[in-house]
């Protein structure tokens, strides 16, 4: 689905690091929505236009801090360039955002992103966190086994 925010980048007729005034990022909040951010990042994405991705992202972040649309495509795109480090800020804000009703793709996302941001004691909490609100979930059994493995704990 190609929505004219789309259009608009692939035919460079906005900048996606906008002009910080007031005017300019008022027009770019009142033209486009948090949910055409995330379907114009999933598209460029889906064309692997990874950068255009990017910087939608940050656009939209900085833009749109509490959007939960924005807060997820944001994680996926930061998971997607390997920055560990913002994928894991990214998906905390979601969380925190998103609270009791996280859904467990989220509670995953930002378990993956700790382990691979190299920080398995973080993420060995999270794991025992998602494992409160959902028990027994067969991948969160499988991150718990690999976290304490990695940790030198056994799981017996």
């Amino acid at each position: 689905m190609h929505t004219q925010l789309y259009q608009d980048i692939i035919d460079h007729r906005i900048r996606l690091v906008p002009d910080m005034s007031t005017e300019r990022t008022q027009e770019f909040k009142t033209r486009y929505t948090p949910s055409e951010i995330r379907e114009t990042i999933s598209a460029l994405v889906a064309e692997e236009k990874l950068e255009l991705a990017d910087s939608l992202a940050q656009a939209g972040l900085a833009l749109f801090p509490d959007s939960e649309d924005v807060l997820a495509v944001g994680g996926l795109v930061a998971m997607l360039r390997q920055d560990w480090v913002s994928a894991v800020s990214t998906l905390n804000d979601l969380l925190t955002l998103q609270g009791e009703g996280a859904p467990i793709t989220t509670h995953l996302m930002f378990i993956r992103s700790l382990r691979c941001a190299l920080e398995p004691a973080a993420a060995l909490s999270a794991v025992m966190l998602a494992h409160e609100r959902y028990p027994n979930h067969p991948e969160l059994e499988k991150e718990f086994e690999g976290i304490s493995a990695l940790l030198g704990l056994k799981t017996e």
